[in-house]
């Protein structure tokens, strides 16, 4: 399984992994006055895998975070969101079948640092890598 923040960030009182990001990376006193409470209208961040990892990248910064499957919520830790008044960003991944496909395909590569994939690649495009590799 290729990892999330479910699998990276480590359980914080039962918190989502999306917010489990904000409390990993800033002290009590941060997160106290930055955890969001709402989601911006119209804003979106997609998943994407790099180097055989979900993450998302901001797309206010040139910051990223692991994405997580469950809590499909984004918070940059680096620029707070500013531009998406500090509420979290949705974050679009790829439908549950592709997914399944796309993780098969990337996870039969030896070198994490060919595991990437990004939106509008299809799992036949994924397919079509490997075999050009010589990769089964």
């Amino acid at each position: 399984m290729i990892p999330t923040a479910e699998t990276e960030y480590r359980a914080v009182g039962g918190r989502p992994a999306a917010e489990r990001a904000i409390h990993q990376h800033w002290t009590r006193r941060d997160v106290g006055r930055f955890v969001p409470t709402a989601t911006a209208a119209g804003a979106s961040a997609h998943a994407v895998v790099n180097h055989g990892r979900w993450i998302v990248r901001c797309p206010f910064c040139t910051s990223a975070q692991f994405a997580s499957r469950e809590d499909k919520r984004f918070f940059c830790v680096e620029c707070l969101n500013e531009q998406a008044g500090r509420r979290w960003v949705r974050v679009v991944w790829p439908k549950v079948a592709d997914m399944a496909t796309i993780e098969g395909a990337l996870e039969s590569r030896a070198d994490q640092r060919t595991r990437n994939w990004e939106p509008g690649e299809s799992p036949a495009d994924l397919k079509r890598e490997n075999a050009a590799r010589g990769v089964e």
